[in-house]
């Protein structure tokens, strides 16, 4: 079954909580339904690292390990239980506290996310060389 008809087939053909979905029209004319859903999320939570004292928190699976009092933290991939190391020594500001770390974590997985999305361009193709 297609994504769209078993999103639809639910009952009352609602959308679970947090999943939008977005008509696009193609200049082709076609139109595409692009659905939207919330990236997964835990924490923040304190808890130890390495025997250091940290707060964690997940946001699209990257994880971020703040110590207490320190000036930078570790950028992980995978949950709170289970993770590894992608970037160590992240600069982070602010008080070292959990809202603190979830506007950084959310906020840093998006501009990094972001690199990856093409964007159209003006109308010409760019010679790959």
């Amino acid at each position: 079954m297609e994504l769209h008809a078993l999103l639809r087939s639910l009952p009352g053909g609602v959308l679970p909580p947090g999943v939008s979905a977005e008509t696009r029209t193609f200049r082709n004319g076609e139109s595409r339904t692009v659905y939207r859903c919330p990236f997964f999320s835990e924490g923040p939570v304190r808890g130890y690292v390495d025997g250091r004292e940290a707060w964690l928190f997940m946001y699209g699976h990257f994880v971020f390990v703040w110590p207490l009092g320190a000036g930078q933290l570790q950028v992980r991939h995978g949950t709170l239980r289970h993770s590894i190391p992608l970037f160590d020594d992240v600069p982070i500001t602010g008080t070292c506290e959990a809202n603190t770390l979830r506007e950084f974590g959310i906020t840093w997985t998006r501009d990094h996310l972001a690199r990856f999305i093409s964007r159209p361009h003006s109308g010409h193709r760019r010679r790959e060389y």
